[in-house]
């Protein structure tokens, strides 16, 4: 038994292990999310190409250290976010230079072992296999033990989260329609006076209209997925794990079915599933399947995203969103709804100037604060006036429950203060004006829900 694993480990076949030991790697974010069918098509089709660039390279150098070519340009093609983020680049803001720069750098650097290979004797094959072979083997069942680990303690928080997020729910008879207008990175007024030097008038519009500006209530998170999973959970004390679990957790989602129990009918006009309830598109850019949890951070994951979630396609979600919020409006419905219209407004990228015209593609840092605090603001005003107008054409909506907010405020690189990436635009409207006192008690946006669906 022993020889024949000598034997199997002297062999180059670190390509195929590298494959296994990338895929558990990825999967052990989030076991849950495995699918076998997945994972053995990407096992079956790279190993076939690794295969093929192997017997490729026996051309051009030694043939038994072909391998070792093909796991330089796999190395490249998976890890190619995770260089960037070693050299200091942000995500958020790769260049395109880089890339270019990257792969350039890594076609020579094919090019030099093929070379150099030539020249080394084939003796040093044996071991250099079996090290890295070995190497491959640890790695990937460290990568099992913590996958296993964390999903271990992502099943024991979402009983605890299920258990807290469904307690002391109140029969409320309240009836009335209830419209949560989401916009994605809109930062409280305050704060962008502060940040920004902008004057936002939209407080004082959405005060002349009846609104009440909650100017104090802050977001527990930065991110919009972990904030949007408080608010339909209605829980503060649990961050999930990981966006996977997060994912995980809004399907589940404890406000939903309170209010369906109570004869609401649920609109969801946004970009996460909500229990049984599938997004409008998916637009969010967070990963949410497996096939996009085990490309993230590839050549490939990266190539997809850019054609997945241009500015055209941004820009063609929101104004999906307004349209279908204006036709839910439009229509009486025979039973209460709780509509949620989550835009990404006036979230990057920057799809429309103040005016309402189609922006142009533009490349920035996050360090351009001119180039981002001109278009941002741009794109805010530009939604302050869409919102504006939805609100004016459906006067019936003084007789609905009206939330407007951010899920956090604007978090790019150059602002100093990070705190106010915790506060985002509030502004709540109901028919019968609530007191000050109970005003005062949402000190988060996911505690609004205590208003209207909870005790």
């Amino acid at each position: 038994m022993g020889k024949n694993l000598n034997k199997i480990l002297a062999r180059p076949i670190y390509p195929y292990l590298y494959l296994v030991c990338f895929l558990l790697f990825k999967s052990s974010a989030y076991f849950k999310s495995f699918e076998v069918a997945t994972a053995v098509l990407f096992l079956l089709g790279f190993s076939v190409c690794c295969f093929l660039l192997i017997q490729f390279f026996k051309i051009f150098t030694n043939p038994v250290y072909a391998a070792i070519p093909v796991l330089i340009l796999c190395s490249a093609l998976f890890h190619v976010v995770g260089v960037a983020k070693l050299l200091h680049f942000q995500y958020a803001y790769i260049p395109h230079y880089f890339y270019y720069s990257f792969y350039a750098f890594t076609i020579l650097l094919i090019i030099l072992s093929l070379t150099l290979l030539k020249n080394i004797p084939d003796k040093y094959a044996i071991s250099f296999n079996q090290i890295l072979n070995v190497f491959l083997v640890c790695a990937t069942t460290v990568f099992c033990f913590t996958g296993l680990v964390s999903t271990l303690r992502d099943l024991k928080q979402e009983i605890t989260l299920t258990l807290d997020g469904t307690k002391n729910k109140s029969e409320n008879k309240s009836s009335l329609d209830i419209v949560w207008i989401l916009m994605d990175e809109y930062g409280s007024s305050a704060s962008l006076e502060k940040q920004m030097d902008f004057q936002n008038s939209l407080d004082t519009n959405l005060e002349k209209r009846g609104f009440q500006i909650l100017k104090n209530t802050r977001s527990r998170f930065n991110k919009t997925l972990y904030s949007i999973n408080c608010i339909f959970n209605v829980d503060d004390s649990i961050t999930p794990s990981s966006y996977y679990q997060g994912f995980d957790l809004l399907t589940k989602s404890a406000l939903v079915p309170i209010l369906e129990k109570r004869g609401y009918r649920f609109v969801n006009l946004g970009f996460f599933n909500f229990n049984h309830h599938p997004m409008l598109a998916d637009r969010s850019g967070y990963l949410h399947t497996y096939l996009q949890q085990i490309s993230s951070g590839t050549l490939f994951g990266i190539v997809y995203a850019a054609q997945k979630y241009s500015l055209e396609k941004c820009d063609a979600y929101n104004q999906a969103v307004f349209e279908k919020l204006d036709d839910s409006l439009a229509v009486h419905s025979g039973k209460p709804r709780f509509i949620w219209a989550h835009v990404t407004i006036p979230h990057e990228p920057f799809c429309r100037d103040a005016k309402g015209n189609l922006q142009k593609e533009i490349f920035y840092t996050g360090t351009d604060s001119n180039i981002i605090k001109t278009n941002y603001l741009n794109y805010l005003q530009y939604g302050n006036s869409r919102l504006l107008q939805l609100i004016d054409k459906h006067p019936d909506l003084k007789e609905k429950i009206v939330i407007i907010s951010g899920d956090h405020g604007p978090r790019y690189p150059y602002l100093k203060d990070k705190s106010l990436q915790y506060a985002p635009f509030v502004a709540v409207h109901f028919p019968n004006k609530l007191d000050t006192a109970t005003i005062n008690k949402i000190q988060f946006i996911s505690q609004i829900p205590l208003l209207f669906a909870c005790e």
